[in-house]
């Protein structure tokens, strides 16, 4: 039921960044304050950034690989619903898939 909990928050910390930060760079875009080449691409580092978050805030105790992946694959899982919708890169799974592995990596390395 931890492990539960810990994946809960962490993809908590994932959503939540990436709701927010894409609201504040649609609410620039909207009143052109940015360009909509420039929000594009900084739509593209919100990604990168909230699951990197998301990873970063997974504890694991024992710090095996195996269960980190799981978080990986949660991300991707969550990324791949709402792409059965509408049609997304592959620059974006890539995207999250680094950002899983690089937050992960860089809490639980000894």
């Amino acid at each position: 039921m931890k492990y539960l909990k810990n994946i809960g928050f962490s993809i908590l910390y994932s959503i939540s960044s990436l709701i927010i930060l894409t609201f504040i760079i649609t609410i620039f875009n909207y009143f052109n304050i940015i360009n909509y080449n420039i929000s594009n691409i900084l739509l593209k580092i919100v990604l990168f950034i909230s699951f990197f978050i998301g990873s970063f805030k997974f504890n694991n105790k024992n710090k095996k690989l195996l269960k980190g992946l799981y978080i990986v694959l949660i991300n991707l899982l969550i990324v791949l619903i709402p792409s059965l919708f509408i049609k997304l890169n592959i620059i974006i799974f890539i995207i999250v898939f680094i950002s899983s592995i690089l937050g992960y990596y860089l809490k639980n390395k000894n």
